[in-house]
């Protein structure tokens, strides 16, 4: 067996141990509740999921970390079909707080009130993505435990010639992905935030109570949306680095119900001046007639960078597909998701036109005007 074949081995190995670790029961992500969690979906079916299946069938863009692979629904290298009950599961919320907390932004109908709407669409992104990665967190301390996996392998009849030099490697390799990942405690503080407000028992979404503990911006978008995205993260951008203290929230958000469709950031209030320029990009293009192709480039730059949970519509996964897009999308999306501790990203300015555009010409509503 080459040291090839070893690896691919091993991993196969350790994915077994990651979906294992995946599969152990988990509490309500709500910090108040001790339920056993129930497979939740990031983004509400009824209002997100539904306006843009097909026979009940969406596309999602491939995650951008390994053990967060789907293992079925039809998976290709870079986006997989998948049925809307399938979509951006997790194991967030117990059947309570699953149905409750997020009512308003659920079934019609829905809050009129805009930072309610935002606020419980961008914890439920954060939730997923603190849960992700709470559990790479998890599954790196198993690997320490080198005991056990040494005796394991020890007995292994492929793996054990090479265990000893491969196996150390390949768990330093892990140990090292995982200590670059965005510390626990700086998430910490931005759940304990949104539920302040959202696990009280008369919650207050009020603008004043709102910024109290947030800075939210958000954009309406004057087209129809045919995918949406939600993320909760670093703000580390190619070329640039960290540019916060905590990570903050950015989605889209579909048409549904009488709600437009949306783009919206969340900070923490005290950290808002370190996203000045986003900032004041978002509210310039409020104030402007029409969309400037340079700002929805970039949004889409943003989306695309930070998030590890976008849906779009088998019509826009056409589109795409008809348009030649699909190949630039890919390449674009390998090159900002270099693994972590391979290098970075290479520096871009974001919003430059690339050759593909998730904000397409789709009748009746014309199209957005390439960048130049």
């Amino acid at each position: 067996m080459g040291a090839t074949d070893f690896r691919v081995l091993l991993h196969q190995f350790l994915s077994a141990f990651i979906k294992e670790a995946a599969e152990r029961p988990v509490e309500c992500y709500l910090a108040s509740c001790r339920k056993p969690s129930i497979l939740s979906h990031s983004f509400q079916r009824a209002s997100v999921l539904n306006r843009l299946q097909e026979g009940g069938v969406v596309f999602a863009i491939r995650p951008r970390r390994q053990e967060d692979q789907p293992t079925n629904n039809e998976v290709s290298d870079f986006v997989f079909r998948t049925p809307i009950s399938q979509a951006g599961r997790f194991k967030g919320f117990c059947k309570l707080h699953d149905t409750a907390v997020f009512k308003p932004i659920e079934t019609a109908p829905m809050s009129r009130n805009v930072y309610k709407y935002i606020l419980l669409n961008a914890y439920r992104g954060f939730a997923y993505a603190h849960t992700s990665e709470k559990l790479l967190h998890d599954q790196t301390r198993g690997l320490q435990d080198t005991k056990y996996f040494k005796n394991t392998i020890r007995d292994h009849p492929r793996i054990a010639p090479f265990a000893k030099t491969q196996y150390e490697s390949a768990v330093r390799d892990i140990q090292t992905r995982a200590a670059l990942a965005y510390p626990l405690e700086r998430w910490d503080l931005v759940q304990e935030r949104f539920e302040e407000i959202i696990d009280s028992s008369d919650p207050d979404y009020s603008e004043t109570r709102v910024a109290k503990s947030f800075c939210v911006e958000y954009l309406p978008i004057p087209i129809d949306l045919y995918w949406a995205a939600l993320a909760g993260a670093d703000l580390v951008l190619p070329g640039r680095g960290s540019t916060s203290s905590h990570p903050v929230c950015v989605g889209l958000l579909p048409q549904c119900d009488s709600w437009k469709p949306l783009f919206f950031f969340v900070c923490l209030q005290e950290e808002a001046k370190l996203h000045e320029d986003l900032l004041e990009k978002l509210r310039w293009q409020k104030r402007q007639p029409q969309p400037d192709a340079t700002v929805y480039l970039l949004l889409q730059d943003l989306l695309l960078f930070l998030s590890g949970d976008i849906v779009m519509a088998p019509k826009l996964h056409r589109w795409l597909a008809q348009q030649g897009m699909s190949e630039l999308l890919k390449q674009y999306w390998e090159d900002v998701t270099v693994p972590l501790g391979k290098g970075n990203p290479p520096a871009r300015r974001l919003g430059e036109w690339r050759g593909f555009c998730l904000f397409p010409p789709l009748p009746p509503h014309g199209s957005l005007t390439r960048s130049r």
